[in-house]
């Protein structure tokens, strides 16, 4: 078991599945804001946005297309929303 890999992959399935990355962001940076457990789940990439980056810099190298890539980059970096 590969725990390091078992949670990028959580990270990366939460992610893509995040339909509004802006207002995601904006919760997430609320730590103290009282939100339910599995809502708080799905902003967990954003709460480790530099571990995301990583994943992404990760798969890129691995053939993942690059226009792909650079979407989600600027999601995480707040450049796109």
């Amino acid at each position: 078991v590969d725990l390091g890999f078992d949670r990028a992959r959580v990270m990366m399935e939460l992610l893509v599945q995040t339909k509004n990355p802006r207002m995601a962001r904006m919760l997430a940076q609320r730590v103290n804001l009282p939100i339910q457990i599995d809502i708080r789940t799905h902003l967990l990439p954003f709460l480790f946005p530099d571990e995301i980056l990583e994943v992404l810099t990760h798969l890129e190298k691995e053939g993942l297309d690059p226009e792909r890539a650079k979407y989600w980059h600027e999601v995480m970096t707040g450049d796109k929303d």
